[in-house]
């Protein structure tokens, strides 16, 4: 049987949805807080929901396209009932997603959505015997887009894509959907570097492409038949939590994310993240910068590389 609370947070994601539906940035963003909210404030639940991915929002820059504001938005609800055993199995199911905001730069009606990534994961711990954990997860990554890669221009053999590229047409390259479904394996260790550092690597393997929308008819890798995985086959993830030397003292974040695809150093993408907590007499303002590099940046042009570099908010635990 459903709790009320299960049915007050499914309530709020019935409303986020109407209100993006609605475009008002605003009420989208409220309703997102409001879930979380509402969750958080139910004692029996709080390891149930908690967030899964950085939940951020920068100002960015990236080259060859015009400023935005970025926002990454990411959870988890726990399915299997809360346990403490060192060598349990997990399950949950994650979201995470991810949209720009292009305030008077170009049109983005009000934004442009880039990710959407619901996911299964059925997670075994080990007690830091060989690793810290072994996940592995059933998920769906898409940008919630509608125009086909392969439309002609009407009355041509040409592809519309390709000439939009060409006459830099961002938007509606935006607006080319993307989709697969795939299996994913992942393992976490930590690992103490010296006495008052450690670092955490995570190793996560993309396979078994169940089915995906991925031909690219523009730029570079045009008519190439190359795939997601050409792109993101491996991403290694190296994440070093660095000042806190007593137990009020703010945790600062420095990571570097490196994804390799089938083929190799060509196509690979890096993204550096550091977040920066600073404290204030009136509270804590939660600083970070992020900058890419390579491909996979955005799933509509995902073959494409780019530089990017974002500073903002981040909001992690």
């Amino acid at each position: 049987m459903n709790s009320p609370h299960t049915f007050n947070m499914f309530s709020h994601f019935i409303k986020i949805s109407n209100n993006f539906s609605n475009g008002s940035v605003k009420n989208f963003i409220f309703a997102v807080v409001a879930v979380f909210t509402s969750t958080w404030v139910h004692a029996e639940e709080k390891y149930r929901f908690i967030p899964y991915q950085p939940n951020s929002a920068v100002v960015q820059n990236t080259k060859g396209d015009e400023n935005s504001i970025e926002v990454n938005y990411s959870f988890r609800y726990l399915i299997s009932t809360p346990s403490n055993d060192v060598t349990r199995w997990e399950h949950f199911l994650t979201y995470t997603g991810k949209f720009d905001f292009y305030r008077g730069t170009r049109p983005s009606g009000p934004v442009i959505n880039r990710l959407n990534n619901p996911a299964w994961h059925s997670r075994k711990y080990f007690n830091k015997q060989y690793f810290d954990w072994f996940d592995v997860g059933v998920e769906h990554k898409s940008n919630g887009q509608v125009t086909l890669s392969n439309e002609l221009v009407p009355g041509t053999t040409q592809y519309k894509a390709a000439v939009e590229y060409n006459a830099g047409n961002h938007q509606y390259i935006d607006s080319i959907s993307r989709g697969m479904d795939y299996l994913s394996f992942e393992v976490k260790k930590d690992t103490v570097l010296n006495s008052c550092m450690k670092c955490s690597l995570y190793l996560k393997l993309y396979s078994f492409h169940i089915s995906e929308e991925s031909n690219v008819y523009w730029g570079k890798y045009a008519g190439q038949n190359v795939k997601f995985a050409d792109f993101e086959r491996v991403k290694t993830v190296i994440l070093i939590p660095f000042g806190k030397d007593s137990p009020t003292d703010l945790i600062r974040e420095f990571s570097v994310e490196w994804t390799v695809g089938d083929k190799g150093l060509a196509t690979d993408s890096a993204t550096l993240w550091m977040k920066w907590p600073v404290s204030f007499s009136w509270g804590v303002l939660p600083l970070t910068i992020r900058a890419h590099y390579g491909s996979m940046n955005e799933l509509s042009n995902y073959s494409e590389s780019q530089r990017s570099i974002g500073v903002g908010l981040a909001f992690f635990h």
